[in-house]
């Protein structure tokens, strides 16, 4: 059964539910939802908001890996399609290739941040993880 939710607020809450692709599961509690479909949840709560821009602070670090990986394609494929420019935080490698685009930095921004990563590094943790 697809309850729908009414008034200008269920508009919302129904474009956004449609989105992040959890229509079958609208009138589950958190605890009956799976951890990648609490994410989801998670991101569908911030989009709520019309931010400017999303922070992603480590979002794939609780799940096991092959949820992680389903959910990074899942993810990407909804920022592209929402086009809110999002900033991950992350220590995973992996993952922050997979979400990176430094096609789209403009040459003076990556200058400035390459800049930045070297000078506030500790020892050589900083160029291990630029894989230098």
């Amino acid at each position: 059964m697809k309850q729908k939710f009414y008034g200008k607020i269920g508009e919302t809450v129904n474009r956004l539910i449609e989105l992040v692709r959890l229509e079958e599961h609208r009138r589950k509690s958190p605890s009956q939802l799976s951890g990648g479909q609490q994410q989801r949840v998670a991101i569908a709560r911030a989009l709520a908001y019309e931010p400017k821009v999303l922070l992603f602070d480590d979002p794939f670090g609780a799940l096991d890996a092959q949820i992680r990986t389903r959910l990074r394609r899942e993810i990407r494929s909804l920022l592209k399609e929402i086009n809110v420019p999002s900033i991950f935080i992350t220590h995973d490698q992996e993952e922050a290739q997979h979400f990176s685009e430094s096609s789209v930095l403009d040459p003076l921004l990556e200058t400035v941040m390459a800049r930045l990563v070297w000078r506030k590094s500790v020892g050589q943790i900083a160029p291990s993880c630029a894989g230098t």
